[in-house]
C-alpha cells in the first residue's frame, strides 16, 4: 500500500469516528475512481465493507466481501472479514464453512497468518451452536497453530 492510500485510511477511520460514513464512502468512491495503483484499488474496496460496518449496515457488508472474494479467492482479509460479519449477523453454520475456507486459503501461502483466528473464530461459533466437541476440536487446532489476533 502507498502512502496516499494509508492516509486515505486514517481519513476513513477518522470519519466513521464521527458517524460521518456517506462522507467516508464518496471518498472511497472518488479515490477508487482515480488511483491505477492496484494495491489501493484492493485496499480501498476492502474499506467500503468497513464503513459498512461501523453503520451498522452487515448484510451490505457480508454482500460487498463476497464480491470481493468472488473475484479474488486468495483475498485472507476479505474472507476474515467477512468470517467476523457472518458471526455478527448470527449465521453461526455459514460461518463455521467460511472459517474452514480461510484456513485452507490460507495454507496456500508462505506464512499462515490467519489460521490461528479462523479456529479460534470457528470454535466461537460452533459454542455458540452448543457444538462442544467442535468447539473444543478448533480451540485444539487453534493453539496448534501459535498465537492468534482478535479484533
Amino acid at each position: 500500500m502507498t502512502a496516499g492510500f494509508s492516509k486515505l485510511r486514517s481519513k476513513v477511520f477518522e470519519l466513521c469516528k464521527q458517524s460521518k460514513y456517506e462522507d467516508a464512502m464518496a471518498l472511497c468512491r472518488t479515490k477508487f475512481g482515480k488511483t491505477r495503483i492496484e494495491d489501493d484499488r484492493i485496499g480501498i474496496s476492502l474499506l467500503i465493507p468497513y464503513i459498512l460496518d461501523c453503520e451498522g449496515r452487515l448484510s451490505e457488508s457480508k454482500d460487498a466481501l463476497q464480491s470481493i472474494i468472488d473475484a479474488d479467492p486468495l483475498n485472507r482479509g476479505a474472507r476474515y472479514h467477512i468470517l467476523l460479519v457472518l458471526i455478527e449477523l448470527g449465521s453461526l453454520k455459514r460461518a463455521i464453512a467460511a472459517a474452514d475456507e480461510l484456513a485452507d486459503t490460507d495454507a496456500k501461502f508462505p506464512f499462515q497468518s490467519f489460521t490461528s483466528s479462523a479456529y479460534f473464530h470457528k470454535a466461537y461459533a460452533a459454542c455458540k451452536l452448543k457444538r462442544f466437541k467442535q468447539a473444543k476440536a478448533a480451540l485444539d487446532k487453534s493453539d496448534e497453530r501459535g498465537a492468534i489476533w482478535i479484533d
